[in-house]
C-alpha cells in the first residue's frame, strides 16, 4: 500500500506503482483465463487493464510467446506503452 492507500499490481513485466489493483478487473481477468472474453465496461473503467494483465499473465506462463497489443490512437498507444 502507498500512502494514500492505492494498491498497486506487482509483477516484474509491469512498471511499479503503475496500475492500481482492481477488485472487479481482477475478477474479469480471472473469467478471461478460462472462457473466450469480451469486455464490455465504460470508458475509463479498465479494459486496457485487464488485457496488459492477461498479456503479463501470457508472458509469464509461456516465456518465448508474443504478445500484440493493438490501439486505435496515439494516446492510447502511448498509455500501453508506459504500463509496460
Amino acid at each position: 500500500m502507498t500512502a494514500n492507500n492505492k494498491e498497486f499490481i506487482s509483477h516484474p513485466l509491469i512498471k511499479d506503482d503503475s496500475i492500481v489493483r482492481r477488485e472487479y478487473q481482477e475478477t474479469i481477468f480471472i473469467s478471461c483465463l478460462s472462457h473466450n472474453c469480451l469486455v464490455v465496461i465504460p470508458t475509463g473503467l479498465g479494459k486496457t487493464i485487464v488485457a496488459l494483465m492477461l498479456a503479463v499473465h501470457r508472458l509469464t506462463e509461456y516465456p518465448e510467446s508474443k504478445v500484440i497489443f493493438l490501439a486505435p490512437t496515439k494516446p492510447l498507444v502511448n498509455q500501453h506503452f508506459e504500463s509496460f
